[in-house]
C-alpha cells in the first residue's frame, strides 16, 4: 500500500472514532457528517500561500497618547498592547452598543520610535474611520493618516500559520489575534513577492472557519458585538475603564444570554447572488437567521444557535431555493 493509501486509511478511521462529533480538520468546526468532510477538508499544504488583502487598509495613530486615546473608544484593553501582546482584534461601537468597524491593532512603536498603532480596518471605511475617531481626539496629542497606499496587508491560511515564502521585509508579522490556529498577518511597506493577488481563497477559508470581516459580515450599525463573536475572539475587555457602547456590551455579557451568532455555513452547491439580510429558514419554514455573505460554498449567517439542526434554506435573487447547514466551529468555547 502507498503512503498516501496509507494515510488516506489513517484519515478514515481517525474521523470513524469521531462519528458523533466530528472536527474539521482544516476549517475546525463539529457536528460534521464523514461525507461533508472528506468533502471539504483537504490536508494542509506545505507552501502555505500568502494572499494580498487588497480590501484591508491601515490607518496609522501615533504620537505619546496614543494608547489611553484608543482605550476610551475601542473594545478591546489598548494599553495592554505592546507590553503583553503585539496585536490585538477590537471592535469601535457606537453610543447605542451596535458595531461599526473591526479592526486589528498591531503595535509598531518600535519601528517609529515613539507610541503608535497600526489599525487594520476594511480600505473603504479608512477615511470614515479617521473622520470619526477624530471627533473624539479633543486635546489628546495623536496623529492620524491613512497609510494604505503604503502599507500593504497579507495573510496565510493554514492549520499553524506556516509558511515557507520569505518575508525579510514584512513590518509586522504575526499570527492572527481572532483565532491564533487560522493563520498569519502580514503588514509591509514592501510588495511581497510570489503572493497570491486573487483573495478569494483567503475568504473562502475565513468563511470556513466562521471568522466574520468587514461591512458584509458586520453591517455598519446594524450588529451586536457578542452576536458576532467578539468573546470568542478576544477582542473585548470586561474589566478595563469605560469606552464607546460599553454599557450595553457590558450588561449583555454579565447578565444576559446571547441567543444567536455568526456562523459558517455550508451551502449544498455554490448558491450565486442572495440579497444580505435575506431570512435563512429550516424544514418548517421558521426564519432561524440572516444570510451575511459568502464565497464559492460557504457563508456566514446570523443564526439562532439553538435552532440550526437540520437541514436549512434561503432564497437567491433569483428566486432559487438554496439548501445549506450549519456547524458550530471548534475553535469556540466548549459552553457555548
Amino acid at each position: 500500500m502507498s503512503t498516501e493509501s496509507q494515510g488516506g486509511k489513517m484519515l478514515v478511521q481517525k474521523l470513524l472514532q469521531r462519528v458523533s462529533m466530528l472536527a474539521c480538520p482544516k476549517c475546525h468546526s463539529r457536528n460534521m457528517t464523514i461525507r461533508q468532510v472528506l468533502r471539504y477538508c483537504t490536508s494542509s499544504p506545505s507552501n502555505a500561500p500568502i494572499y494580498k488583502l487588497k480590501s484591508r487598509g491601515i490607518v496609522r495613530v501615533k504620537g505619546p497618547d496614543t494608547l489611553s486615546f484608543l482605550q476610551g473608544l475601542v473594545t478591546s484593553d489598548v494599553e495592554s498592547l505592546g507590553s503583553v501582546m503585539g496585536v490585538q482584534y477590537s471592535m469601535l461601537l457606537n453610543v447605542q452598543g451596535r458595531v461599526l468597524y473591526d479592526l486589528l491593532l498591531y503595535d509598531v512603536a518600535q519601528i517609529f520610535g515613539e507610541k503608535a498603532v497600526f489599525v487594520e480596518c476594511d480600505r473603504n471605511m479608512a477615511q470614515q474611520l479617521i473622520t470619526d475617531i477624530k471627533k473624539y481626539k479633543i486635546r489628546k496629542k495623536v496623529s492620524l493618516e491613512d497609510v494604505s497606499d503604503s502599507h500593504s496587508v497579507y495573510a496565510t491560511v493554514s492549520d499553524k500559520g506556516g509558511h515557507l515564502i520569505e518575508l525579510a521585509s514584512a513590518t509586522v508579522e504575526t499570527q492572527d489575534p481572532r483565532v491564533p490556529d487560522f493563520g498569519l498577518r502580514i503588514i509591509s511597506d514592501k510588495e511581497l513577492a510570489g503572493v497570491v493577488e486573487d483573495e478569494s481563497g483567503y475568504h473562502e477559508s475565513r468563511l470556513q472557519w466562521g471568522i466574520p470581516e468587514g461591512p458584509q459580515d458586520l453591517p455598519p450599525g446594524n450588529c451586536f458585538p457578542l452576536e458576532s463573536n467578539l468573546v470568542f475572539m478576544n477582542g473585548v475587555s470586561f474589566s478595563k475603564g469605560c469606552y464607546l457602547g460599553q454599557e450595553l456590551t457590558a450588561r449583555t455579557h454579565h447578565t444576559g444570554v446571547t441567543r444567536k451568532h455568526v456562523m459558517p455555513l455550508i451551502f449544498e452547491k455554490p448558491p450565486g447572488d442572495i440579497e444580505s439580510g435575506e431570512s435563512i429558514r429550516n424544514e418548517k419554514n421558521k426564519n432561524v437567521g440572516k444570510f451575511r455573505s459568502s464565497c464559492r460554498a460557504f457563508g456566514l449567517g446570523l443564526m439562532r444557535t439553538n435552532e440550526v439542526a437540520g437541514e436549512l434554506y434561503v432564497t437567491s435573487k433569483t428566486g432559487d431555493t438554496v439548501k445549506l447547514k450549519t456547524v458550530i466551529p471548534n475553535w469556540w468555547p466548549e459552553s457555548s
